[in-house]
């Protein structure tokens, strides 16, 4: 899926949302709650407790409702930071923005699910929210995305 991701993220968020399916489905679908995704920021609190239901149960989960969660969740948190933030990001594929940054940022930032959909400004600062939800996969509650996300959108208000 790393050509061109952002054309599945109309699909992902809709199945956050309940909207449809998703092949192989996301992790625990039965504690999504469609009414819970506004895309406020407050709506990023349900985020971190659905994972930390996943980060608790990962090694049980299959490989493919991981990825599809990571997706859905990486679009969505992406989303609520893009809505709210007064950065004016933009969504890229990697291919659209990586190749083209100077050499230390194309040898620090491969390829991966993580930096496949970065959120870029008009001056090429750029976040990663997908990373962001791998990370609090991997590390635990630790790495809230609701705190994440408040401080990536207050930023612009600095």
């Amino acid at each position: 899926m790393s050509q061109h991701v952002l054309t599945y993220k109309p699909l992902f968020i809709d199945a956050l949302l309940g909207k449809r399916r998703v092949t192989g489905g996301l992790a625990f679908e039965h504690k999504l709650h469609p009414e819970w995704f506004d895309f406020s920021q407050d709506s990023l609190y349900y985020i971190d407790s659905y994972l930390l239901s996943v980060f608790a149960f990962y090694d049980e989960l299959e490989e493919k409702q991981i990825e599809n969660t990571i997706w859905a969740i990486g679009f969505y948190v992406g989303e609520v930071i893009r809505r709210h933030s007064e950065k004016a990001y933009q969504w890229k594929n990697w291919e659209e923005f990586f190749p083209y940054q100077k050499a230390d940022i194309q040898d620090n930032y491969f390829q991966t699910m993580g930096t496949s959909a970065v959120l870029v400004t008009a001056d090429n600062t750029f976040i990663l929210p997908i990373s962001r939800v791998i990370k609090f996969l991997k590390e635990g509650p630790e790495n809230s995305l609701h705190f994440y996300a408040s401080q990536e959108i207050l930023t612009a208000d600095v």
